[in-house]
């Protein structure tokens, strides 16, 4: 069995193959959370942090009644 950085490790090493920039959000099979956030600059920070705000607003649904 892993321990959780050698899973962390795993994981992260197979999705750099496709990914360069990446958070991942999870639990384990013991329900304890997982989180793995790879950013190498400042701006893919940013930029993954932009895009879990768009990803929470849109998984909200919408907004209200649509605009005629």
């Amino acid at each position: 069995m892993l321990t959780k950085d050698e899973f962390e490790d795993e994981i992260s090493s197979t999705v750099e193959e496709f990914l360069d920039t990446f958070i991942i959000l999870g639990y384990d099979y013991n329900g304890e959370s997982c989180t793995l956030i790879s950013a190498n600059t400042q701006q893919q920070a940013d930029s993954l942090s932009t895009l879990i705000q768009k990803f929470i607003v849109s998984s909200q649904g919408p907004s209200g009644p649509p605009f005629y």
